[in-house]
């Protein structure tokens, strides 16, 4: 029989600690790190929110924390163009609207912002429905440490049985987290309130997205 280990000797579990902490990247949340240790690469992280919980500004919070690492993100719901601004927005403590009402207030500024945000190392995919196979396609060309997707929902699925779509796609992205080594944070709506509901988001308000939080290593719910 394979896989039996013998107690008395630990030390490939001294040697399997060590490599695992050297691959641990923070998430630069200390409540967060406690939790789950940091970033491992081959993990899959489930972000849950109801619409306007702020999902895709905590994801850029975390896209921002790791800096410097080759991430690529996919912003179904959001232009490149508006995505950056929002990060501009987030990264340097500018007020969104202002960015948006009144663009001057980057006059001489702007150069260096964007020459900063090339120490990023970010892609952006801003294709309002992309495949599985498509999102496969760019990790294999670009090679990412992290893979950002907002949100989840938007990934391509069958009109007729969108369940079992769910279910395979998110096997499928976990499975390109573990053969390409990356970590995938996973954005994902909640279904809609129902009468009975405190509003407190729970595990149970994936239902309906496949097997969304069985799959996942690690679940996290937004609430306001």
């Amino acid at each position: 029989m394979e896989n039996i280990i013998d107690l008395k000797d630990l030390s490939w579990f001294k040697e399997y600690l060590k490599t695992r902490n050297s691959d641990m990247i923070s998430t630069g949340y200390r409540t967060i790190n406690s939790y789950i240790g940091g970033y491992q690469p081959g993990t899959v992280i489930l972000i849950g929110g109801r619409p306007g919980t702020g999902k895709t500004t905590f994801m850029q919070n975390l896209l921002n924390e790791v800096r410097g690492y080759r991430s690529l993100v996919f912003s179904t719901e959001t232009s490149k163009e508006r995505f950056i601004e929002k990060f501009i927005s987030l990264a340097y403590l500018i007020s969104y609207r202002d960015i948006r009402e009144n663009p001057k207030i980057l006059n001489g500024k702007l150069d260096t912002m964007l020459s900063d945000l090339l120490s990023y190392n970010m892609l952006i995919c801003d294709t309002p429905r992309p495949t599985v196979s498509g999102i496969e396609e760019a990790v294999i060309m670009h090679k990412p440490r992290f893979l950002f997707i907002d949100y989840f929902q938007n990934i391509h699925v069958d009109n007729y049985d969108k369940v079992s779509s769910y279910a395979r796609n998110i096997s499928e992205i976990e499975r390109i987290a573990k053969n390409n080594n990356l970590t995938v944070i996973l954005i994902s709506q909640l279904k809609r309130l129902s009468s009975e509901s405190t509003g407190i988001p729970e595990l149970d308000d994936f239902k309906e997205t496949g097997k969304l939080e069985e799959v996942a290593h690690v679940a996290m719910l937004l609430y306001q």
